[in-house]
């Protein structure tokens, strides 16, 4: 369990990072810093431990994750972060496109009816089928065992 002396002089330190070191402030509010960053999100040390900006100010308890609800995780507005679940954050990580699903999922498999109808009813290897088809082995599987998105067509 962390340290809750550290986590709110953290939090306080991190607020002073704001105030002091904000180099921009974009159109929509979206406050950066000038600093390291880890996946894109700012961080700095404190008290020998390492630790994003925008999660020590909206300091979430265990098993939750910082939200930006501006969908910019490099942002670290306070009036922009918020406390969340792992679904929640996950949801608006799709809300604000920085994670695609379906057909605009880069690796998503466009295949045309007659393809997989084809699929199903070859009898070659399942690696074999994938590599004619530029397919994973496993959607191969899954296309013939009408699992996940295939389970209709």
């Amino acid at each position: 369990m962390a340290d809750s002396t550290w986590e709110t002089s953290a939090r306080i330190r991190a607020f002073k990072i704001v105030e002091t070191e904000c180099v921009h402030v974009d159109e929509f509010g979206c406050m950066f810093v000038d600093r390291s960053h880890t996946g894109g999100r700012p961080t700095f040390k404190h008290q020998g431990r390492k630790s994003t900006i925008a999660q020590a100010i909206a300091a979430p308890i265990k098993g939750q994750h910082t939200r930006h609800i501006c969908g910019n995780e490099a942002c670290v507005n306070p009036d922009h972060l918020m406390v969340g679940s792992p679904s929640e954050n996950t949801h608006d990580a799709y809300d604000h496109g920085v994670l695609e699903r379906g057909e605009r999922h880069p690796r998503a498999v466009d295949l045309t009816p007659q393809a997989v109808a084809a699929i199903r009813v070859d009898k070659r290897s399942q690696r074999i089928i994938a590599h004619d088809h530029g397919i994973a082995q496993s959607t191969v599987g899954q296309i013939r065992n009408r699992q996940g998105r295939w389970a209709d067509e």
